[in-house]
């Protein structure tokens, strides 16, 4: 008899409804290690405590943990158990010993949460460094805590052994910060900074070495070491020893201790000694003149200066009073400041650079007797002695000037600068000579209240009278006349009389 089934039909839906809901035991993707650590043949005992596996798919954790053995020379590790995930880390008990061989050991019996078992068994060797001494630094240069001359001054540090070049570039720092280039020699041994632009004087500097520098085998330098060193080995200010001019011994004294100085010549340069060497570049902005002088410095010694000279570009302003500061930003060769601002005043009066000044002036007035008389402004004079047809037509002017002392009138200048006309036709007057010494004629008749610093300027003049016309005579002397140093008379002198 033969038997027969009919099975009822099922719907495509309910088969899909049965396939999700029992997916788990259809899934079929490979249990497979993705990654592990450490994967390296050989690691460093300081570094690699903690063991890592990471699984394909989401891992049965008992029976990973079940099938999974580190071990040393043979021997299984105990250890516990970290989980993240599909990431297993195993943590040994004790730390990975130096020189010495270990395995990482996962069999196929390992399955996942679908019974999925390892793909294939998984088998890692690895040794350990036998290296596990620490680099040391064994000197510096400059040494901790010395003091430097050199602004540009290289820092080396020397270690016990190579060490990792990227790690020190890192480890090192200097602070204030300056910028610079570091180098790490062929052996790794010695690391040098040197600064891109000079360290500041009288500044400490410290260099630190951080505690992350490894050799090369991955150890540690012990703890962070740090060095100090300072550029400059004295700190003392400079000092001013003496200002005032530099051809003269006539120093200058504080404003604060005798006020203004008088008797200054226009003609000085002025000199400054200092009582060490100084920092060039801080010499023109610490050095101000009050009125506005033109000058130049210059250094006894180009590189470090210890006596200026400050050369005019022109003379001083004669009874003008001026001010030099020299303020705090004047430093030494190695930075130290000036402890405080100076002033000192004076006035350019000084007897040698005195103006010429014109005190007075003579006629002579008769050349037969040799009368002299005193010739004042808009007073009156004759020059009946002086007609066309007469025995005289030459007569002279004296001119009193008073000149700066061990001055001599110039007598270019004086050619020059003077002058002498006469209004209405009232007579015809022309200069012929002049003389300053050895005078011609009869000797001199100075004014009144003369002045022993006073010279005569003789003016030698062709006169021709013009009888009947009467008119203003005017002898000018113009301002720029000068004496043999180059002293200016200030303003022009004139005497204006009537003829």
């Amino acid at each position: 008899m033969k038997l027969s089934f009919r099975f009822p039909e099922i719907s495509s839906a309910v088969l899909l409804l049965f396939c999700l809901s029992s997916c788990r035991f259809f899934h079929m993707a490979p249990f497979t290690l993705l990654s592990f650590q450490p994967h390296e043949e050989e690691v460093l005992p300081s570094r690699d405590k903690e063991i890592l596996l990471e699984f394909s798919n989401t891992p049965d954790r008992t029976s990973v943990e079940e099938n999974f053995i580190l071990q040393e020379q043979g021997i299984p590790v105990p250890g516990r158990y970290v989980w993240k995930d599909r990431i297993m880390t195993f943590v040994p008990k004790k730390p990975i010993s130096p020189g010495s061989q270990y395995s990482l050991n996962l069999s196929t019996e390992a399955e996942d949460i679908w019974g999925n078992s390892l793909y294939e068994n998984f088998h890692h060797p690895f040794r350990t460094s036998p290296d596990i001494l620490r680099p040391s630094i064994l000197k510096t240069i400059p040494e901790h805590g010395s003091q430097v001359l050199n602004p540009a001054q290289p820092f080396s540090v020397f270690f016990s052994e190579p060490v990792d070049k990227a790690g020190f570039f890192t480890a090192f720092s200097i602070t204030p910060e300056v910028p610079g280039f570091l180098t790490l020699d062929a052996a790794g041994t010695t690391g040098t900074f040197t600064p891109g632009e000079e360290y500041l004087w009288q500044q400490d500097y410290i260099v630190e070495i951080s505690g992350d520098l490894e050799d090369l085998s991955g150890n540690y330098i012990t703890e962070a070491q740090s060095f100090r060193f300072r550029l400059g080995t004295e700190t003392a200010p400079p000092e001013i020893l003496y200002i005032g001019p530099a051809s003269e011994n006539f120093p200058l004294s504080p404003c604060t201790v005798v006020g203004v100085n008088k008797g200054w010549e226009t003609f000085w340069d002025i000199k400054i000694c200092f009582s060490e060497k100084l920092n060039p570049a801080n010499i023109p902005g610490s050095i101000s003149i009050d009125p506005m002088w033109d000058y130049s410095i210059l250094f006894d010694n180009y590189n470090s200066p210890r006596i200026l000279t400050l050369r005019g570009e022109e003379k001083f302003t004669y009874d003008q009073d001026y001010t030099i500061l020299i303020d705090t930003s004047l430093t030494d060769s190695q930075g130290n400041h000036l402890r405080e601002p100076e002033l000192y005043c004076f006035t350019a009066n000084g007897l040698k650079s005195e103006p010429p000044s014109i005190r007075g002036c003579t006629f002579l007035a008769d050349p037969g007797t040799g009368l002299i008389t005193e010739v004042s402004s808009f007073g009156t004079i004759s020059l009946a002695n002086y007609v066309p047809s007469g025995p005289h037509t030459e007569g002279f002017f004296d001119i009193y000037c008073v000149f700066a002392e061990s001055r001599e009138p110039d007598i270019a200048s004086i050619m020059e600068n003077i002058s002498i006309s006469a209004s209405n036709y009232c007579a015809d007057l022309r200069i012929t000579g002049i003389e300053t010494e050895n005078l011609t004629g009869p000797p001199s008749v100075p004014p009144a209240d003369s002045n022993n610093r006073e010279q005569v300027i003789r003016v030698h003049i062709d006169i021709t009278d013009t009888p009947g016309n009467s008119g203003i005579i005017t002898l000018t002397i113009d301002e720029g006349l000068h004496d043999s140093a180059g002293n200016t008379m200030e303003s022009p002198w004139s005497v204006v009389v009537i003829k």
